[in-house]
């Protein structure tokens, strides 16, 4: 079922060259009808209160990741469906100018552009790069829906999530944890 791609894995610094073609093949993704049963909040609280627990994070940084997390959840529309949740260079091959997802279990059901959220934190982080990105989304797919809250959202489900899923493997969350602080701080964009 599957075939050898030729080329060689994408990397951080081909962002710009690969941005808009990235974020064509997420958009595909994201307009995949599906239906979603999974409470992704009830899996953002436990995540939160294992992070609390493994003494992560102290009891004012929780109440504050709770409250911010509670007042954005209020403020957006959630779309639920198929996302490309691991949007990392490794996980796409580019060979003469063309890019290709190789990493299909990166496809889950979850909170619409989750996956985004990772990628504008670890890959596509400047502006141009994100721009390139949306601008390929939208070649496929409206992205009206990603508006500032919605984003910040994307952020903090994505950070606790990931934040608990190192526990389980022993990884640190200093990075994580440092952008959450920006996040809290309003310095995250």
């Amino acid at each position: 079922l599957f075939e050898y791609i030729r080329g060689r894995d994408c990397k951080k610094s081909d962002a710009m060259k690969v941005a808009e073609q990235v974020g064509k093949i997420v958009g595909i993704i994201n307009r995949t009808k599906t239906e979603v049963d999974q409470n992704l909040n009830e899996k953002f609280i436990n995540s939160l209160d294992k992070i609390r627990k493994k003494k992560i994070i102290n009891k004012k940084k929780y109440e504050l990741v709770s409250k911010e997390y509670s007042r954005l959840r209020k403020r957006i529309k959630i779309k639920k469906g198929l996302d490309a949740d691991d949007i990392i260079p490794e996980n796409f091959r580019i060979y003469k100018g063309k890019v290709y997802l190789v990493d299909i279990e990166m496809i889950k059901l979850s909170i619409i552009s989750r996956g985004l959220a990772k990628s504008f934190l670890k890959w596509f982080i400047t502006a141009k790069q994100r721009e390139k990105f949306l601008k390929g989304y939208n070649s496929v797919n409206s992205s009206k829906f990603l508006t500032q809250d919605y984003l910040q959202f994307l952020y903090i489900y994505f950070l606790i999530t990931n934040m608990r899923s190192k526990i389980y493997t022993k990884i640190s969350n200093f990075r994580n944890l440092k952008r959450l602080n920006k996040l809290l701080k309003g310095n995250l964009r």
